[in-house]
């Protein structure tokens, strides 16, 4: 007669021998990757760790804080190797040594992998950065900002001073991208990690990135933060053209900052008279409400400048317009002597505007064809109404050739 009671103890021995066999089993391939690992086998590495990540349940708690942790460590390895077709194996490394040791570090409640965890993000923050700014430049943005995502992760843990610069790059990568609210969430986090522990050396890519914030905040119609940043980057960085000019620009060209703007550039002229480029702009938004204002300006330019081909320029089209101004109301008068009065008054405006495009024109070195096409259009039409015909001729054969 069978012994039940017998069969059934033997029956959960070998249960038991079985399971215990297999956890053996699962243990031994984690000591063989981490050995692996030492002996720099490093695919070998991964392939016993894989495995032995596989069934997760067979292994407590510090083995598998040791398996993810000599896993990244394989990863890294890989990656040190410098060997492209090695490394082409594994399309997501990277990301797949940071997801180890972001596991190990879960499972490592004792702390024993705390040092390679902490020499593993040591060496893959720099890394993702790196690789996400070689993708900017090639404005591939999307991958970028993948890679940004876990480089900002492993700098803050670190407490690493350079995160800014990681913020600074996906700001960057936003504005590429187009997402301008989300570039002004990370270029403004930015600035503001830097200004509060800022480097020894000054870092040139800050003012620029003033610049880029500012004309971001000036898109949103955000004037109020706009006025915030370029103030703010102006006192950093007195002596930096990019912020002032940026601002100048913003005020200069955007209709809705208008008034604003007249009353900007007139209080900042005022502290500044020397200031070319904001007496430009001054000038350029006078001419639509006062031109003899803006006409004194531009001249007051050239008393100091007087080789400023874009005042030259300005200054010639100004005249050239009233001058036309001028001759279109002569042509509609039919007061004979007011015909006269206005039509000399218009050739005097006119070779105003003649000497100064001229000017402009002649000391326009490196100006690109579609410049000199401008100003070539214009003296055609004026030594066409002064009948100024070897001129005209002469500017007539210019411009031809450019066509």
């Amino acid at each position: 007669m069978i012994n039940l009671s017998l069969v059934k103890k033997i029956w959960v021995f070998g249960l038991l021998c079985s399971i215990t066999l297999c956890v053996y089993g699962q243990r031994s391939k984690v000591t063989s990757g981490a050995m692996a690992v030492q002996d720099q086998d490093y695919e070998k590495a991964i392939q016993y760790l894989q495995e032995a990540l596989a069934k997760p349940e067979l292994l407590d708690q510090k083995d598998l804080a040791k398996a993810h942790a000599k896993l990244g460590q394989a990863y890294i390895g890989i990656l040190a190797s410098g060997k492209k077709e090695l490394i082409m194996k594994y399309p997501n490394i990277m990301n797949d040594a940071y997801n180890a040791f972001e596991n190990a570090k879960k499972y490592d409640t004792d702390k024993k992998f705390a040092n390679d965890i902490k020499m593993g993000y040591a060496v893959l923050g720099p890394l993702f950065y790196q690789t996400a700014f070689e993708l900017y430049k090639q404005k591939m943005y999307k991958p970028a900002l993948n890679l940004i995502d876990n480089a900002i992760k492993i700098f803050e843990e670190q407490k690493n001073p350079n995160t800014y610069g990681v913020y600074l790059l996906e700001g960057y990568c936003y504005a590429g991208a187009n997402d301008s609210s989300k570039a002004a969430i990370s270029l403004d986090k930015a600035i503001k990690l830097h200004n509060a522990s800022p480097p020894k050396e000054a870092d040139p890519a800050i003012p620029s990135a003033y610049a880029l914030l500012g004309r971001l905040f000036a898109a949103a119609n955000d004037f109020e933060n706009m006025n915030r940043i370029f103030t703010e980057g102006k006192n950093k960085y007195p002596d930096n053209d990019e912020i002032r000019k940026n601002e100048i620009l913003i005020y200069a060209t955007n209709p809705a900052l208008y008034d604003k703007a007249l009353a900007k550039f007139e209080q900042d002229i005022q502290k500044n008279p020397n200031d070319e480029l904001l007496k430009m702009a001054y000038a350029q938004l006078l001419e639509s409400k006062d031109i003899q204002k803006a006409i004194k300006i531009y001249e007051s330019i050239l008393e100091k400048n007087p080789n400023n081909k874009d005042v030259l320029f300005n200054l010639g089209a100004l005249y050239n317009n009233l001058g036309k101004e001028k001759y279109d109301k002569a042509n509609r008068s039919s007061d004979n002597n007011e015909y006269k009065k206005l039509i000399e008054e218009s050739k005097a405006d006119f070779r105003k505007a003649l000497v100064y495009i001229e000017k402009s024109f002649q000391i326009s070195f490196n100006a690109n064809n579609d410049e000199k096409r401008t100003m070539l259009k214009a003296l055609v039409q004026i030594c066409t109404l002064l009948e100024e015909n070897e001129k005209l001729k002469t500017y007539k054969a210019e411009l031809d050739s450019l066509k």
